[in-house]
């Protein structure tokens, strides 16, 4: 699906790893109040439903499968210091969010920051 969005790429030069625990003690809490703009869903409840309600009549309910992802992207745009809740909402994901394969939170240097968490790889990384 092209949204006209550009590709953005990094270099990675460098990698460290950290416990999950070292993660919460350097990430901030999330913050009580921030402003989120209106929260925009790719496709509306009753179209999701839809989706999921026919992968378990076509697929589960004939034995192709038990486990399916079902992405739904949602965006909002956050009005307040963007790195810093940025931190607060990755740190919520590693908090709450079992079983993704990738969970990140990037910030361009431009003012945009990205945050989230995928059930399916969306990167290597390779040491050359």
């Amino acid at each position: 699906m092209n949204e006209g969005e550009k590709i953005k790429s990094i270099r990675i030069e460098s990698t460290e790893t950290f416990s999950r625990k070292q993660m919460y003690e350097m990430l901030p809490p999330l913050a009580t109040k921030f402003e989120v703009g209106e929260i925009e869903y790719e496709m509306d409840q009753k179209k999701y439903e839809k989706i999921v309600q026919d992968i378990i009549d076509k697929e589960i309910k004939n034995g192709e499968g038990s486990s399916f992802v079902t992405p739904r992207r949602a965006t909002a745009k956050i009005a307040e210091h963007p790195p810093h809740v940025a931190l607060c909402v990755f740190r919520r994901f590693l908090e709450q969010e079992f079983g993704a394969y990738w969970t990140f939170c990037f910030h361009d240097g431009n003012g945009s920051c990205f945050v989230g968490a995928s059930p399916e790889r969306q990167a290597t990384v390779r040491e050359e």
